[in-house]
């Protein structure tokens, strides 16, 4: 090769490193010669690759760099907001008296303890109307005392504007106020009883929304009046297909005094302590789309069996679009008396469809009368989507 041509090569060369040191992040001296290479490919910050498995993940020995990128193993989905809901249920402008505010799972509950004074929480939706703005307002009551309120400010002082009050804890009610001219803010009262004062009242409230110039009343959570994921407002990363999404430590006794219950390394177990039947617990599982069709499954055996026929294995599968009512018996698996051995492991499986809620009933027996002592036990216990797949997504 001739030495220009050499030349040409290594020119090219020195080029084209410096170009991959700079798209690394690394630091571009002003001279791109072959004495400032090495201080180059040293500016280059290493990112760190990390991986971690379960629900809430965190990555040690990360850069303070901007992140890059996450892959999530599974069909996942992310929740997000378009900032629509201007009502911030955990954080209220004020209380009175001694009432006190609790949030979870998507309810408000309103409480007092004293009887001399109105006892509501208040919250400041926005105090920069325009006339013609539309404030719309949806939500669910779930007890008959409840009442929410609109107060406008009117540039003097804040009057009531409307007022929804409740005769049943399934009424969803929505309620449009159009600013007239010289009203500037609005905000909402949520009150514990009724605006009657009470001692020891409460009120609960599910999926309370308002919105200004939005007629999408579809419940979402608050999330600052922006979109979320956002820096403020985080949203986590689910898997939502071929993962397990029945909560074994959920189950309620609805026979704490016939039997009692204990769970112990995700084993369930069922014991007789009186002689009534039929003897069981249940569970919920909720929030999944109602479109797809979920296998309900576990093993089983009994540790003690007793003569009778009431003697069984048995799951009991109930559904509900509104986890308020519930439809009758939808699916059920159980082996029966005649077909149990005591000690011995059995499958038990069954698929739904249809609901967005989902209640599950795991027996102990299934009728009068029952043997005292007679144990049940039920583990690896599944809900999961059918035909599940495992794409990579990156975000």
């Amino acid at each position: 090769m001739a030495i220009s041509d050499r030349l040409t090569k290594l020119i090219t060369d020195i080029t084209n490193a410096y170009t991959s040191i700079e798209n690394k992040g690394g630091t571009i001296p002003s001279d791109k010669n072959t004495n400032n290479l090495s201080t180059a490919i040293n500016s280059i910050e290493v990112i760190e690759e990390a991986t971690a498995e379960g629900e809430d993940l965190t990555l040690t020995n990360t850069k303070a760099m901007p992140f890059k990128s996450i892959k999530v193993k599974g069909k996942t989905e992310q929740n997000s907001t378009t900032g629509k809901n201007l009502f911030n249920a955990k954080n209220p402008d004020g209380i009175t008296g001694n009432s006190s505010i609790s949030y979870d799972n998507k309810i408000l509950t309103v409480s007092s303890n004293v009887t001399s004074t109105v006892p509501f929480a208040t919250y400041i939706i926005d105090e920069n109307l325009v006339e013609g703005d539309e404030i719309r307002l949806s939500a669910i009551v779930k007890n008959s005392n409840g009442r929410l309120r609109f107060q406008a400010y009117n540039g003097t002082s804040w009057v009531s504007v409307s007022s929804i009050v409740y005769t049943d804890g399934t009424t969803t009610d929505k309620r449009l106020y159009t600013v007239p001219q010289g009203v500037t803010g609005i905000k909402l009262l949520a009150y514990a009883n009724d605006g009657i004062p009470s001692d020891n009242s409460s009120s609960s409230y599910e999926n309370v929304i308002v919105t200004k110039n939005n007629e999408n009343l579809g419940f979402e959570e608050y999330t600052g009046g922006i979109a979320s994921p956002n820096s403020s407002y985080s949203q986590k990363i689910k898997n939502v297909e071929g993962k397990n999404k029945f909560d074994i430590n959920d189950f309620e006794n609805t026979s704490s005094s016939n039997m009692s219950m204990t769970i112990t390394n995700n084993v369930l177990n069922l014991k007789a302590t009186g002689t009534v039947g039929a003897q069981s617990a249940r569970n919920y599982v909720k929030n999944v789309d109602e479109t797809k069709t979920y296998t309900i499954s576990c093993k089983a055996k009994k540790i003690i069996k007793e003569t009778g026929i009431g003697s069984v294995l048995r799951i009991y599968c109930y559904g509900s679009n509104d986890d308020i009512t519930y439809s009758s018996r939808i699916a059920e698996s159980n082996i029966a008396s005649s077909n149990l051995v005591q000690g011995q492991e059995y499958v038990l499986s069954c698929s739904v469809t249809g609901y967005k809620y989902y209640r599950f009933v795991f027996y102990n027996n299934g009728s009068t009368p029952v043997t005292l002592g007679e144990e049940t036990e039920y583990w690896d216990i599944m809900f999961e989507e059918r035909l599940c797949s495992n794409p990579i997504r990156s975000l």
